[in-house]
């Protein structure tokens, strides 16, 4: 079936880049009002991306959803 995926190089790229906060996925998180865990566990394919935490993440990077995600086709969503 297929699952959407963050980007992770690209937000850690964004994060490297920076000289104000957010510089960490904790900062990040916490500007996003979400728990760190939550992105760590996106990251890592145990949670899929939602569109509300995908809509913050692109209100707090300034980019796009095709910049940010993609649709992996060999990726199956872990089972909760």
């Amino acid at each position: 079936m297929g699952m959407i995926r963050l980007k992770e190089e690209v937000i850690k790229n964004w994060l490297k880049n920076k000289t104000t906060p957010p510089r960490t996925i904790e900062e990040l998180a916490e500007l996003m009002k979400i728990e760190p865990s939550l992105l760590y566990m996106i990251f890592s394919d145990d949670r899929q991306v939602t569109p509300n935490v995908l809509r913050r993440l692109c209100e707090v990077t300034g980019y796009d959803v095709g910049d940010l995600c993609f649709y992996d086709r060999n990726k199956e969503e872990k089972d909760s």
